[in-house]
């Protein structure tokens, strides 16, 4: 039976939510990476360096089973971590 949030021809996404997942900081950073926020203007509104954010991403990547920023992004729109039609981070 194929994965139920899987979408043919891209990696299946966790079936939990991000709060299961990560940690609230990595959450706020794939938060901020799904909005489409460079690391260095995400490094300055989480009040950290780019190189943490840059750690922070990969952790993710690695707690989620997820080898790319794309899949990344998909499971936070599938989540609601950040919609499009509104842009809650500021």
């Amino acid at each position: 039976m194929p994965h139920p949030l899987a979408v043919p021809g891209r990696e299946p996404l966790p079936l939990r939510p991000p709060s299961e997942i990560l940690t609230p900081r990595q959450t706020a950073v794939l938060a901020h990476l799904a909005a489409g926020y460079p690391n260095r203007e995400t490094a300055t509104r989480l009040c950290c360096s780019r190189r943490t954010v840059e750690k922070h991403r990969e952790a993710l990547l690695d707690r989620l089973g997820l080898h790319n920023t794309p899949a990344a992004i998909r499971y936070a729109l599938r989540w609601g971590l950040v919609r499009e039609d509104v842009p809650w981070i500021t």
